[in-house]
This record gives C-alpha cells, structure tokens and sequence, in this order.
C-alpha cells in the first residue's frame, strides 16, 4: 500500500497542498512550526477519521475557514482508491472513491496507516483511557464488526447509566435486557482486545530486542472485568458481577465494571515498565509495540501500512537511529518528519529516499536524496 497524491486544503497552517508521494521513504524536514507534522497528521486523519494531537475536529481547521479537507489516491493491492475526509465545526463527513459513507466500518480499514509521534512515549503513564484508545483505534482499522460492537456498547452504555439515574421510575427489567445487549457485545469486544494483545506481546519482544541489542523481555497483561472465553459463561458471569454492583451503580450512577474499564500493562524484565523501565526504556517500548501493530495489520490484511515516525530520530540515541533505519529501509511508503536530515542516512545506501523542505505549510523543495 502506497500514496500517491495527497491534497490538503484548510488544514491547520496549510491553506494548500498539492503533494505527490514517492515510495520508500519520505523525510519532511525544516524548522519547529512550520507544517511538517501537520502534513502527517492529515494522512492520520484521513485514515483513522481522527487526529493523534486532538479529539476536536474544529481544532484542525484553518483558523478563518469553515471546513478542512483532506483528499489522497493510493494503492491497495491491484487497485487505485482514494480517500476524502471532510472536517467542519460540526464534524465529520468521509467517502471513499468518491461515494459518501453512511457507516464507519464501511470506510475505516481501507487506507491503513501506523504513527508513532513524541506523545506516544507517554502511553505507559498515561490512563487506562488512553490505552484503551489505542486498542480501539487499531481494532476499528482490522474488523468491521469490532466498530459494529463498539458503537452498539457505547449506545448501550449511555442507556444503562440514563436507567441508572431514574430512581423513581427505575425499571429493573428493561436492565436486565440492556445488560444482555451490553454483555453481547463485551465479549465480541474482550476477544479481539485479548487476542490482539497477545499477538503485540510475542511481536514486542522480538521488536525491542532488535532495536536495543539487549536480552530483555516484554510481557503484556490484559487487565479486564471478565477473563472467559466461552461464551455463555461470559454473559452469566457478567450478570452475576452487573447484580452485584447494582446497588453501587445506582448510588453512583454510572456502571462500575465492564470492558468500558479495561486496560494493559507492561512489564520489562517481570518488572511495571511505568515504574521501573527509564525514560529511554519505556520510549523503546512503546515503539516496539507500534512496530509490533505494524507487523500484526500487514499479517492479518495482506497490506503493510503506510509508516509515520513523527519526530523520532531526534530521541533515539545513535544505535537505536541505526536500528530503526534498517527496520524501515524495505517498507513500502514512511513518511518521516525531522528539523534535519539525520546524518544516519550518510552510513548507508538510500535508495527511495525523497526529502521535502517545509516552510510555512508549504513544500518549497521536493528532491531525491544524493548520498554522494
């Protein structure tokens, strides 16, 4: 899967963009604030429906337009698509070759994109939110039904904490009925969350292992409220736990327990790498496992994913720079962005490698590199 032209208009400082992408790998480099990141960012969005800077449209557009809008053609397989996502104040409207998507699911997966930008070094740290997100994300992109079940939970979630919070006219069985509904769609949910984590954990520690040079181990552990596999044993052991909160819910308002809740955590060498792991650790970490969900999407669609390392080199030390390079060297399309050109790409051969100077959300020089 490659790009092939990407046209940005009214995104954040880009008023327009014209842009044809080469294979291999694309550098975008100048100074702090000029537009390289937002350049990515749109490819971002354009695949995901959102931003990995915000969760508000409105943010990403113009500050004296209307709407944004984000247009590429790429390569999937034998076929030429393309993709529009348009972001106004209201939200959002996609279509892909042109025709308008009535569903998400009909239009997420078809132009796969992995990022990895300085915010992710925080994934670690951050809330069982923000990990959950991840999973979601990249779970959307791969299965259809994961968004069907993810939306249909997340309608079913707001029906059980407004039932909650009628506590005159509280209506115990239409609970009941919700918490089968909801219970449904959990387990469809906790398969692909357990079945994905354990295929980031086995890739992980290969990954990690490569880019450090050293032995250490990766474990993942999936925290979440019901850990079965069968079915019907999900479902009774959900009631079981939604009956035994119910007093809680109601005082609180809202349901305590359920997938709405899961989260991971890490562990370098049997050890919490959010406690224990150092700041260079855990960015080695986090990076592993986006290479792993690299790995896994290429694996499961055939596809390898459009790469995005936003910002990156400049945080690793020289090995590790030299270690990514050789990862990425054969991959179809990386869009990289830097200040400068990373003197690394002087100690080896770069074959289809473009560079594109950004100035003020425009490109004012597109050349292919000369390592001579």
């Amino acid at each position: 899967m490659k790009i092939l032209q990407l046209k940005i208009k009214h995104f954040r400082n880009i008023d327009f963009l014209d842009l044809n992408l080469n294979p291999g790998i694309n550098i975008f480099y100048g100074n702090n604030g000029q537009g390289k990141t937002n350049i990515v960012e749109s490819v971002y969005t354009l695949a995901k429906t959102q931003s990995f800077r915000t969760h508000h449209p409105k943010e990403m557009i113009q500050y004296d337009q209307e709407e944004a809008t984000i247009y590429c053609t790429f390569e999937k397989g034998k076929y030429l698509k393309s993709n529009t996502i348009i972001l106004n104040k209201l939200g959002k409207i996609c279509f892909l070759n042109q025709t308008k998507m009535k569903k998400l699911s009909e239009y997420l997966g078809e132009l796969l994109v992995i990022d990895f930008t300085p915010e992710d070094v925080s994934l670690l740290k951050s809330s069982p939110k923000e990990r959950r997100h991840l999973l979601d994300v990249e779970l959307s992109a791969l299965f259809p039904i994961y968004v069907k079940h993810l939306i249909l939970f997340q309608k079913l979630l707001e029906q059980r904490n407004a039932l909650l919070k009628q506590i005159k006219t509280f209506n115990e069985e239409l609970l009941k009925v919700i918490d089968q509904q909801l219970l449904e769609s959990s387990f469809v949910l906790f398969q692909r969350r357990k079945w994905f984590i354990a295929q980031i954990q086995d890739l992980a520690t290969k990954i990690y292992q490569k880019l450090s040079g050293q032995s250490d181990q990766l474990a993942i552990e999936y925290k979440t409220f019901i850990n079965e596999n069968n079915k019907e044993s999900y479902i009774q052991k959900g009631e079981e736990i939604f009956l035994k909160n119910l007093e809680k819910d109601k005082e609180k308002t809202f349901t305590n327990a359920g997938v709405h809740k899961d989260d991971f955590v890490v562990y370098l060498n049997q050890k919490e790498a959010e406690f224990y792991a150092s700041q260079g650790q855990q960015r080695g970490i986090t990076l592993a496992i986006k290479l792993a969900i690299f790995e896994i999407i290429t694996a499961t669609t055939k596809e390898e994913p459009i790469l995005i390392l936003d910002d990156v080199f400049s945080e690793l030390d020289d090995q590790k720079c030299l270690k990514l390079l050789q990862y990425i060297a054969k991959k179809n399309q990386v869009l990289i962005t830097c200040t400068s050109i990373p003197s690394y790409f002087k100690q080896r051969e770069n074959e289809n490698v473009t560079l594109y100077q950004v100035s003020q959300g425009k490109v004012i020089e597109r050349r292919m590199f000369n390592n001579g």
